[in-house]
């Protein structure tokens, strides 16, 4: 099976490739963005069309914190409609047969309940442009399956953390920022670390080894895939919560201070993965495990530095 991988830089496109890999069924496609720039449908249209892919498993997008979510929602917005775009409808138009879309719990609202799929909409808080352009995607494989009877079906993961995360402190995701904000301030003996917003809304997050597995399953069973499907750790955790499991690994001595001033983003999304488990899926590693696994990843890339 020929298939073809976007994203491949990213943290699930690193995380991912060394498994498709060593699949000896499988030949790997997956250019950088160096090799083939997303941004341009003519060049995505001509690189599907020379590669035949019987599979893309599409991964790439702009990705960042609430910070860069709140501070470039244009980016956020257009960059990641037109790379979807793009690799969806070259894939249609050159007769790709599959396609599997990682989309985003972002495309969500606000819930105190399990989220399904019946209750799509956009998510309100600092990451809507996010989150439109994960929708608009979504629809796009929904209409495709539809009119064309296409296997272009969506995985829509929680969040997703581990080794290769972006780390940095401004734009990365709450694990990876706050793992390397805790470690700044452990090795600068810091009295405090400042959390945003007043610590109780809940996140879901997910050991990205965990995701991998499920994206193996579906490869194997895209058929019969629902059109979209949860991924899902199956609990959540208060944003203090996750500043004390990361401490566990970390040490830092210092105290925690609420800054009520600074945005937080939705109380919570917790996502209803029944289905997926039904498929025999289930996730294998903890959030404390996966913490540990991901703060020795972190050592080794900072170190490098």
């Amino acid at each position: 099976m020929r298939i073809f991988v976007t994203g491949s830089t990213g943290m699930l496109g690193q995380n991912l490739l060394p498994t498709l890999r060593s699949n000896p069924n499988y030949e790997i496609f997956a250019p950088t963005r160096q090799e083939l720039n997303l941004l341009n449908y003519e060049e995505v249209n001509v690189y599907i069309k020379k590669l035949h892919p019987d599979l893309i498993i599409h991964l790439a997008a702009k990705v960042g914190g609430i910070q860069t979510n709140i501070k470039e929602p244009v980016e956020f917005l257009v960059n990641n409609v037109l790379i979807s775009f793009n690799i969806i409808m070259a894939a249609l138009n050159n007769n790709v047969p599959n396609l599997l879309n990682i989309g985003s719990s972002t495309i969500y609202q606000n819930n105190n309940f399990l989220i399904n799929n019946q209750a799509l909409n956009i998510s309100p808080q600092g990451n809507e442009a996010y989150a439109l352009a994960k929708m608009n995607s979504l629809k796009l494989c929904e209409f495709i399956h539809y009119q064309y009877q296409l296997n272009y079906k969506t995985l829509i993961p929680c969040n997703v953390f581990g080794p290769f995360d972006n780390f940095d402190v401004e734009i990365g995701h709450l694990i990876p920022a706050v793992m390397h904000r805790l470690y700044l301030a452990k090795i600068q003996n810091l009295p405090e670390v400042t959390i945003w917003g007043n610590g109780k809304e809940k996140r879901e997050f997910l050991y990205v080894e965990d995701l991998v597995n499920f994206i193996l399953l579906a490869i194997k069973q895209i058929n019969n895939l629902p059109q979209n499907i949860n991924i899902g750790f199956g609990k959540d955790y208060t944003i203090d919560e996750y500043y004390h499991l990361l401490n566990k690994i970390i040490g830092f001595t210092g105290l925690f201070k609420h800054d009520l001033s600074k945005p937080a983003g939705p109380q919570r999304l917790l996502l209803d993965s029944t289905p997926a488990k039904h498929f025999g899926w289930q996730p294998q590693i903890s959030i404390l495990e996966g913490i540990a696994k991901t703060y020795q990843n972190f050592l080794l890339l900072f170190q490098s530095l």
